[in-house]
Formats: C-alpha cells, sequence, structure tokens
C-alpha cells in the first residue's frame, strides 16, 4: 500500500494491537447498527486517545540551542527585537520549541560580517566555535540536550568575487577558494561531532538572485560584475555540495535553504536587498524548525526498552565496507554509503542509521534488536524484524520504499509531520498478525 502522507512507523505491543483492533471491530458493528455519524465520532475519538497514549509527540527535552553565523543568524533586517537584539530565525526557532513542550536555552552567536574562518578564529576576543563547545560542555554538565545551528559561507561568497577571482581567473582561484571554505567547515564540524550536540547546518541560498547584485541600483558588492554572477551561482553550489559531504561524514542534519525564494526579493527581503526581513525570517524559522525536529526525533528517546542512550562507536562506510555487522550488545551510529549497504544486526545489537540513501538491506538476527533510520532515501529491506524490535524511521527527505519480510508484527502509524515525499510500505504475506 502506498501513503502520501509524512508517516514514521513503531512496533507496537500485542495488547495495544488489540486495542486498535477492537476499535475497527466497533466500527464495522456500529454501521451495521445504522448509527454511522455517531459511531465514527466515537471511533475518532478512541483512535485520538489510543494515539495519544501510545505515540504523543516527540518526547519534551530541555534543550541548550546555539547559534553560529553571520549576520543571518544575527538577525540582521529583521524588524522584531527582543532583550535589545533582533529575533532572527534563531529566536523564532527557539519559540517554537517552547510552544511545542520544551523548556530552551538560547545562545546566538551569529556576528554581522564573519567569514566561516573568523568564526574560528575572531580578530579579538573567543571565537564562535569555542563558545559552542563550553556551552555544549555546560549543557550537558547541567542535564541539557545541546542543538548546534550552523550557517557559515555567505561572507566567504561574496569575497569571492570581490577581493580574490575574477571572471577571468583560472578555474583553480574558486576551486582554492571552495577548498578552504571546507576546511573550515571540517574543523568546526570535526570539534562538535566529537561531543553530545545535536548537530545541523544549512545550505546556502543562490546569492547570484539576491537583489543586491541581480538589481544594478544596489550600491553594495558593486565590485562583482554581471559576467560574474554565474560565475558566484556556480560557486554556491560548490559551497553547498561541500555541506552536503561533511554533514553526511560528521552525521550533522542539513537544512535546506538553497530551494527557497526567500533572498530573491519582496515580500522576504529587506530594503538592503541582502538579508530577509520579518517575514523572511518567519519563512526561515520555519525551514530550522522542521529539520530540527526531524533531527530530535531521530536522536534516541530514552524511554524504558528503547535504544540506549550511550552510542559505544561510530562507523562510515566507504564502498569497500558496505557490508556491515553490529556486534551482539553493541549500539552504534552508522553512516551509509551512496550505494547499496548490508547490515547484520547481531542478537541485541543496536543502530542509529543515517543516509542510508540506495537500496540497503538490514538483517534481524534475533527480535531483541532495534534500530532508528534517518535522511534515507532508497530502499530499506528489513529481514526478521520479529515482535519484540523497535523500529524508528523518523526522518526522509525523498521517497522511500521500505519492505518488511518474515514475520514483522505491530506496526503502527504515527507523527505525520516528519518524513517528506510520497512514501511506499510493502507487507509481504503473513506480515500482519491476524
Amino acid at each position: 500500500m502506498e501513503f502520501a502522507a509524512k508517516i514514521n512507523m513503531f512496533f507496537i505491543s500485542p495488547k495495544r494491537r488489540h486495542i486498535m483492533f477492537a476499535t475497527f471491530r466497533n466500527l464495522r458493528f456500529m454501521v451495521h447498527e445504522k448509527k454511522l455519524f455517531f459511531g465514527l465520532w466515537l471511533v475518532a475519538m478512541a483512535i485520538m486517545l489510543v494515539f495519544s497514549a501510545m505515540c504523543g509527540s516527540a518526547h519534551a527535552k530541555d534543550l541548550t540551542l546555539i547559534s553560529i553565523g553571520d549576520s543571518l543568524t544575527e538577525g540582521a533586517g529583521d524588524d522584531q527585537w527582543e532583550g535589545g537584539v533582533t529575533v532572527g530565525y534563531p529566536g523564532r526557532v527557539a519559540t517554537k520549541l517552547t510552544g511545542s513542550g520544551h523548556t530552551v536555552q538560547k545562545h546566538n552567536l551569529g556576528a554581522a560580517g564573519y567569514t566561516i574562518g573568523d568564526m574560528i578564529t575572531p580578530y579579538e576576543g573567543p571565537g564562535q566555535l569555542d563558545q559552542s563547545l563550553n556551552l555544549i560542555q555546560e549543557a550537558v554538565a547541567n542535564g541539557r540536550q545541546p542543538v548546534t545551528m550552523i550557517w557559515a559561507g555567505s561572507n566567504d561568497l561574496w569575497a569571492v568575487y570581490e577581493d580574490k577571482c575574477t571572471a577571468a581567473s583560472p578555474p583553480a582561484c574558486a576551486a582554492s577558494d571552495v577548498q578552504e571554505f571546507a576546511g573550515s567547515l571540517e574543523t568546526i564540524l570535526s570539534q562538535l561531532s566529537s561531543t553530545q550536540t545535536i548537530l545541523l547546518v544549512a545550505l546556502l541560498d543562490d546569492h547570484s538572485k539576491r537583489p543586491v547584485v541581480a538589481d544594478p541600483s544596489y550600491p553594495a558588492h558593486s565590485e562583482i560584475t554581471p559576467d560574474e554572477l554565474p560565475l558566484l551561482s556556480d560557486q554556491t553550489r560548490s559551497y553547498n555540495d561541500e555541506i552536503q559531504r561533511l554533514a553526511q561524514q560528521y552525521g550533522a542534519t542539513v537544512v535546506d535553504t538553497w530551494n527557497t525564494q526567500i533572498f530573491e526579493g519582496p515580500p522576504t527581503i529587506s530594503e538592503d536587498g541582502d538579508h530577509p526581513n520579518t517575514q523572511g525570517y518567519d519563512q526561515l524559522a520555519h525551514i530550522w524548525y522542521q529539520a530540527l525536529v526531524s533531527a530530535l526525533d531521530g536522536a534516541p528517546p530514552g524511554d524504558p526498552g528503547d535504544l540506549p542512550q550511550t552510542i559505544q562507536s561510530y562507523e562510515i562506510l566507504t564502498p569497500s565496507t558496505g557490508v556491515h555487522e553490529v556486534p551482539r550488545g553493541d549500539y552504534q551510529r552508522i553512516y551509509g554509503t551512496v550505494g547499496e549497504d548490508t547490515i547484520t544486526m547481531k542478537s541485541g545489537g543496536r543502530a542509529d542509521l543515517r543516509n542510508m540513501i540506495n537500496a540497503n538491506q538490514i538483517t534481524f538476527e534475533e527480535a531483541s534488536s532495534g534500530f532508528s533510520v534517518s535522511r534515507s532515501g532508497g530502499v530499506v529491506s528489513l529481514s526478521r524484524a520479529d515482535t519484540g524490535t523497535l523500529l524508528r524511521i523518523p526522518a526522509t527527505q525523498t521517497r522511500q520504499t521500505i519492505r518488511f519480510s518474515d514475520r514483522t508484527y505491530y506496526l503502527v502509524i504515527k507523527n505525520a509531520r516528519v518524513m517528506l515525499g510520497n512514501q511506499q510500505i510493502t507487507l509481504e504475506d503473513r506480515s500482519i498478525s491476524p
């Protein structure tokens, strides 16, 4: 069967399965008695109560929200202020999180004019990276879950064709700049990924489409000539390629601010033609929040019987190591390859699988295994996922096909806000217990 909805899947206990089956039997009985309207209302209420009891929203957490970036993170162009500073997208994200039941301490470290190198080694004072590491350590010590949002590279892009390269420069000029940007981003991600923070990193919008350079009436960035705009667009794509590559390597959630028209003009751009206005930041906050919800749902929950909190090892699968075995009793975080990965879960082995973007075969040797899959965009085939197996598939960004074979029991669909795109679930014979 095929669902054109955003879905999450969990196994549920036999007891709860009987509750759901009993509900549907009641529905058939009431239809037979021609009490359709009243019966449907009762069943709808029953289903809502059952889903609320079984599923609920994502577990509420005490969060420390840290934002690294430049003027876009600082909130330049925003008309909303709080405590003497602009709210920007970080403040709006914090408000959304609070509204969904989390407690949030926010730290916006964004500073206008900063390049990604400045975020590591500024002209004066502590760098944003060092400040973030200290805040993460403090959050963990106080039992809070740190979340670090990174959006960098805008000022680096402007500098390419203002200070470094021209349309007549050899390709090596732009390529060298890309490698410099990637090196700085890897420094940030590698250090932050070694902590317990949840990482998010945003793509860059196509800077050649911002009115500040696309419209000659704007005085800023006048050094960038019209024939350099296509090169600026190409450079943005190259930056984004590195962002996506490094995000996959270091387990960061990618925030898609590339596929947006926020920066292309009214009604979401400010008068300077460069930064979003209040409406633009509203839209950016929504994009960031949706990505963060996916990242939070993808983190192992702490309820008894769920995946453990402490990951014992990290594995990055290369094309030569696309076959992987999770040992007995281990809990691993595994980053997939662009090819087809084969993973065997030994008895009691558990895994948090990330970026499984192609056809993947996952085999459970015993029912006690469990796993979580995030940002999967390919085919996930599950074998021997028997009763007692915990299955979480919290987030996908493209169409995903999930096949259950052998005896897969007690499936419930929940949390319809998370998966993106049409999802297809194939249940083979005898996959649902009568």
